[in-house]
């Protein structure tokens, strides 16, 4: 069992000396052989991101704390969850290997307080709150916007923690027909094989790509502090179909896009360490999820644009546990419909002052075993300023200024939540310094099963407030040369956040509450340096996330760790990149009393992978050890993490 005791020391002199050895480590990590020999200060001018402001805007201009993960920086990761969690501020929660859901924490929030969309469009499942990182593919994704921070105020409920936006584009190649293939094998009989192609144009494009992963029951092991090393996890059989397809169109003064992505997942669930030492851990779940969603933007002029989202979502859980006595428990569904329309005018462009209005509207239905059939709306309205002012000081060259406003409402109750944010910026020959700081209001509204579920020994609350909370943070992103520094201090308090608990309706019935109140706060650090054949990027993360709801002595939340390091170095030569990437992720208390803990692990992951040209293509192979080290860490209680674990893989890009 894990001690009931107080974490150990911190070993600081430890840690520091181990992180200085793995940064000076001569097969590091970097991606983009090229470019290294360019200055940061060039690319960090010209970087632009969306998601901050819901707009166009170069990165070192806006007013939160924005994350670009590229297409180089994914190719070492099989799946979005590896490469999210090692993400400054970002922590991952893993349910076990393939199978089990992955959920994201921004900042010590829940899952259901962040927002990860793709394209714009919310992933959420409006009954559960989440977005399970399990169930998306890597294809066609392009680059990841990660806005640490409050963002209620650009995109309405669940923005408390901060946004995930997954950019899908066609960039398989130029004018003429392409075609993509590749597979990947591992030690834990886990294979994968996708297929794609794409049609371009001067103005137009379509691509269609399809994914395939499967893995055997009984295939991985891991390494377990109460049980040993090597134990094969059972229950873990998984199949999962992927088909997305993309298309866009433009003209002088418009564009239309259209995305669609279909995924169906069966899987076993893979129970705690201890139910999966019994014959009786054989739960099942299959998962269909469905997204179409086209987008139209009208440009007039520089001055003037016009966007047009709808989307529609569909989700389906089935879920079978034969464990459970009573036959009414052993099977549920849930099916969720989501329409949701998006229109946003824009006026001005981002180099003087901009205006952005616009609003959007959801409607959802569900129905399902535990759920009744039920419909729920919402809306939103929102308005987004920019002012630019320039400056010819020796300090002070722009000054961005960004007001914001929304107002939502759902199920009768309207909540309105601010934001100012502002950016100071100085840009010269070899160096640029830009200093932000943003304040706002944030809130999540319940889940459908928070307001509606009938469960044996579990019911829905009707009357269940939403959350609500305030943020602010203050950063400072700076680079010279090859040489690059970001840090951000935050704090985010949250009051009335949703719990469950017995009684708060009836006796002997769990049922949500608002009853918590929390804080975080801490220090995130990113620095970076580009060499012309080598990268060394360090990740720090300090977050101290505390429960106030009890008396007296405040305890920390549970699973958020107190430090999170994550050391990435690459080397280059030729056609061939050598990579390695070290994750240190601290202490964790695992229950709510503060007396039971996770221990504290290092994770260490290498990759080579070198590039053959061949007669109209380029065949890319990749080989690599995850958990080289072969650690024993768990992210969240009984589901340990898995063990060292060897893969290869292949892509192969050919244009006839």
């Amino acid at each position: 069992m894990t001690p009931t005791c107080s974490p150990r020391s911190s070993g600081v002199g430890i840690f520091l000396f181990r992180g200085i050895c793995f940064l000076f480590i001569p097969f590091a990590i970097d991606s983009i052989p090229g470019m290294a020999q360019d200055s940061l200060v060039h690319i960090l001018s010209k970087e632009v991101v969306i998601t901050a402001t819901r707009s166009s805007t170069s990165r070192v201009d806006a007013p939160v704390a924005t994350r670009v993960l590229t297409k180089e920086e994914m190719r070492p990761f099989s799946s979005l969850a590896e490469l999210l969690s090692g993400t400054v501020g970002l922590d991952l929660r893993d349910y076990g290997a393939n199978s089990g859901a992955k959920l994201l924490s921004i900042r010590g929030s829940t899952g259901e307080q962040v927002i990860v969309m793709i394209n714009g469009v919310r992933l959420n499942n409006a009954a559960t709150g989440v977005a399970d990182l399990s169930l998306l593919s890597m294809s066609q994704v392009q680059r990841i916007e990660v806005t640490r921070g409050g963002a209620s105020a650009l995109y309405g409920s669940d923005g408390v923690g901060g946004v995930i936006n997954i950019i899908t584009t066609n960039e398989m190649g130029g004018r003429g027909l392409h075609v993509q293939t590749g597979g990947m094998w591992s030690t834990f009989e886990q294979r994968s094989g996708s297929i794609g192609a794409s049609l371009n144009g001067d103005r137009q494009s379509v691509q269609v790509y399809y994914e395939k992963l499967l893995q055997p029951d009984s295939s991985y092991r891991v390494n377990s502090k109460e049980f040993g090393d090597g134990i094969r996890r059972v229950n873990t059989r998984t199949r999962s179909d992927h088909l997305s397809f993309l298309a866009d169109r433009q003209w002088d003064h418009a564009g239309l896009q259209a995305f669609a992505q279909y995924t169906s997942r069966a899987s076993d669930v893979p129970g705690t360490i201890f139910n999966n030492s019994s014959a009786l851990a054989r739960a099942r779940q299959d998962d269909k999820t469905f997204i179409v969603s086209p987008a139209l933007e009208i440009r007039p002029n520089r001055q003037l644009v016009l966007s047009i989202v709808p989307s529609y979502t569909y989700g389906n859980i089935k879920y079978e546990d034969p464990s459970q006595p009573l036959e009414e428990n052993r099977r549920s569904t849930t099916a969720v419909h989501e329409f949701r329309s998006q229109i946003q005018s824009r006026i001005g462009d981002a180099n003087s002052s901009m205006l952005t209005v616009g609003a959007d509207v959801a409607e959802d239905h569900v129905s399902g075993t535990f759920l009744p059939t039920k419909s729920s709306g919402s809306a939103g309205f929102f308005a987004l300023g920019q002012l630019r002012h320039r400056w010819n000081g020796n300090f002070v060259q722009v000054l961005n200024l960004y007001p914001s406003l929304r107002a939502d409402g759902y199920s009768g109750r309207y909540i309105v939540s601010p934001r100012m944010g502002a950016s100071v910026v100085n840009t010269g020959r070899s160096y640029l310094i830009s200093l932000r700081a943003s304040a706002g209001k944030n809130f999540r509204a319940p889940t459908l099963n928070e307001r509606y579920w009938q469960g044996d020994g579990a019911s829905g609350n009707p009357r269940i407030k939403a959350e609500r909370s305030s943020s602010f943070d203050v950063g400072v992103l700076y680079t010279r040369s090859n040489w690059f520094a970001d840090v951000t201090w935050f704090y985010i308090h949250t009051k009335d956040q949703i719990v469950w608990v017995p009684g708060a309706i009836s006796p002997g019935v769990w049922s949500p509450s608002n009853l918590a109140r929390t804080s975080s706060s801490g220090i995130e650090l990113t620095l970076e340096h580009r060499g012309a054949s080598v990268r060394t990027n360090l990740d720090f993360t300090y977050n101290k996330a505390l429960d106030h709801s009890g008396e007296g002595h405040a305890n920390r939340l549970r699973y958020a760790p107190l430090y999170k390091v994550k050391i990435t170095n690459a080397y280059s030569v030729s056609r061939a990149i050598f990579m390695q990437e070290t994750t240190y992720t601290s202490e964790r208390w695992s229950d709510v009393a503060n007396t039971v803990y996770l221990d504290r692990y290092w994770l260490t992951n290498l990759t080579a992978k070198v590039a053959l040209p061949v007669a109209k293509g380029v065949v890319d192979l990749m080989a690599g050890v995850k958990n080289i080290f072969n650690s024993k860490y768990e992210t969240i209680s009984q589901y340990p993490g898995l063990a060292r674990e060897y893969f290869v893989g292949f892509s192969f890009n050919y244009s006839p």
